[in-house]
């Protein structure tokens, strides 16, 4: 969900794939490793999820104006203090 504070183009599909792979992969690394691997298991599993969340995001991405214009002012005001 970091991806969703400096990424604007991250949309609602997107952190909903990389929720759903995030996991998926971790167990799936987990059960193919024979649990041999625990800890290296959340890489891949980080790796897959930020991957998905760029492509289907970027896949369904639509700018709104207005979204966009409430970002930027956030990003200005974040900076100048």
């Amino acid at each position: 969900m970091l991806l969703s504070l400096y990424w604007r183009r991250l949309t609602t599909w997107g952190a909903l794939a990389a929720m759903v792979v995030g996991p998926v992969t971790v167990f799936g690394w987990s059960a193919a490793s024979g649990g041999l691997f625990d800890l290296y298991e959340l890489l891949p599993g980080f790796v897959f999820a930020l991957v998905t969340a760029v492509a289907v995001s970027l896949a369904t991405y639509r700018p709104d104006e207005e979204i966009e214009e409430e970002f930027t002012s956030a990003v200005a005001q974040a900076t100048a203090r």
